[in-house]
C-alpha cells in the first residue's frame, strides 16, 4: 500500500537482515538432530529464511529419528496487566510465571470427537508437539522453531519468543510472543485464495490504531505499497481481517484482550472475498475485502508481520491450522470442538 513504507533497518528478501540469533538458531536445530536440510529450511549467505522444501512429509521434519507425532487427536498470563480501562499497563510486559490458572487441567479426553480434516492442511502449529526450545537469558525456555505439522514442512522460525509449559493449564503448552520490536514467528506465506484459519490464543493486549497496518498482528503479512498482502489482526483487541486495504478492512465491535484462551476461525471466499470470523463458535464478524490470490509478502509471521514494530503483540499461541479452502460447516464445527476440547473445556 502506498501510505505505509517499507520495514525498518536492512532486509533481505525475506525481511531479515543479517542475525546473530538466527544463525545460533539453525547450529542448535544441527545439534538437536534436526538438520537445516531435515527441518525443510533453506538459508542464503546471511542465514535468512529464503524457502522450505514444501514436498517434505511432516515424518522428515523432526525429532532424532526421523519422526513427528500426528497430533489431530491431540503458563502464564497472554499479556500484561490489565489498565482500567480494560487494556494493559506498559504493553511489551511479559507476564506471569508459567502455571497460569487460565486454562483447566487436560485430563479430559477428546478421543470421542471426530477427527479435524487434514484435507487442505498447509500449515499446522501445535504447542504440544514440534516446538525446539533452548533456555532463555531469563532462565526460562525459548522457543527455537515451531514445526509444522502438515505436510508441507512449513517450520517457523521464532525470535525472542517464550515457551510456556502450561501456558493454557496443566498438560497444556504454549508459545508467547512478548510485544516487543523482534518477537514473534515468521514462515512463508502459504499463498492462499480460498482459506480457513484456526487460531488458539489467549492476550490481556490491547493497542489502538488508526491503520491495520499499524495494528497487532495475529497472523500474516504487510507488504509495501499496493500488494496483495493480508492479515488477522486485532486493533484495540478487536478481532479484524484486510486484504490489500486500508483503514481496517473487517473488524468486530467486541473485543477479546479478556486474558483467557478463545478459538478464532477465519473462513475466506478467493473470488468475492467475503470473509467470516468466529469466536469460540458464533459468528463474531463478517464484511467483504478484497478478493484474490494472497501473493505478498514473501513470508507470513505470528506475532508480528513485515514492519514488526508496526505489528508486534503480546499474546499466547496454543495451535494454528491454515487450510487452503473453505471448510464446509460440519467439518468446521468438528475443528472447534476439537480445539476447544484440546485447550479450553
Amino acid at each position: 500500500m502506498s501510505e505505509r513504507g517499507s520495514s525498518t533497518g536492512s532486509p533481505s528478501a525475506c525481511g531479515l537482515g543479517y542475525d546473530r540469533e538466527v544463525h545460533a538458531r539453525l547450529l542448535l536445530l544441527v545439534l538437536l538432530g534436526c538438520s537445516v536440510d531435515r527441518a525443510g529450511l533453506s538459508v542464503d549467505g546471511d542465514g535468512s529464511v529464503v524457502a522450505r522444501d514444501a514436498g517434505h512429509e511432516a515424518a522428515d521434519a523432526g525429532d532424532v529419528d526421523g519422526s513427528l507425532p500426528d497430533r489431530d487427536d491431540a503458563g502464564s498470563d497472554a499479556g500484561s496487566s490489565p489498565g482500567e480501562d480494560g487494556g494493559i499497563d506498559g504493553g511489551v510486559d511479559a507476564g506471569s510465571d508459567a502455571g497460569s490458572d487460565a486454562g483447566s487441567d487436560a485430563g479430559a479426553s477428546c478421543d470421542g470427537l471426530a477427527a479435524p480434516t487434514r484435507e487442505g492442511l498447509v500449515v499446522h502449529y501445535d504447542a504440544s508437539v514440534g516446538v525446539t526450545t533452548t533456555p532463555g537469558m531469563d532462565g526460562r525456555l525459548s522457543v527455537v522453531t515451531w514445526l509444522d505439522q502438515s505436510a508441507r514442512s512449513n517450520h517457523a522460525l521464532a525470535r525472542d519468543v517464550a515457551y510456556e509449559p502450561e501456558g493454557f493449564g496443566v498438560g497444556r503448552p504454549s508459545v508467547r510472543t512478548k510485544g516487543l520490536d523482534e518477537s514473534h514467528l515468521e514462515l512463508l506465506n502459504p499463498r492462499v485464495d480460498d482459506f480457513t484459519i484456526f487460531v488458539v490464543l489467549r492476550t490481556s493486549y490491547r493497542r489502538n490504531a488508526g491503520n491495520w497496518f499499524d495494528s497487532p498482528c495475529i497472523l500474516g503479512g504487510d507488504g509495501a505499497g499496493d500488494v496483495a498482502d493480508a492479515a488477522l489482526v486485532l486493533s484495540d483487541a478487536k478481532l479484524g481481517f484486510t486484504r490489500q486495504e486500508s483503514g481496517h478492512g473487517i473488524r468486530s465491535s467486541g473485543r477479546i484482550d479478556d486474558g483467557m484462551p478463545h478459538v478464532i476461525s477465519t473462513s475466506r471466499d478467493g473470488g468475492s472475498g467475503d470473509v467470516v470470523i468466529r469466536l469460540d463458535g458464533a459468528v463474531f464478524a463478517d464484511g467483504s475485502s478484497t478478493s484474490g490470490r494472497i501473493e505478498a509478502p514473501n513470508n507470513w509471521w505470528i506475532g508480528a508481520h513485515q514492519d514488526h514494530a508496526r505489528g508486534r503483540i503480546d499474546a499466547s499461541f496454543a495451535e494454528v491450522r491454515v487450510y487452503e479452502r473453505r471448510l464446509s460447516d460440519e467439518e468446521r464445527d468438528v475443528v472447534e470442538n476439537h480445539l476447544r476440547c484440546q485447550w479450553i473445556d
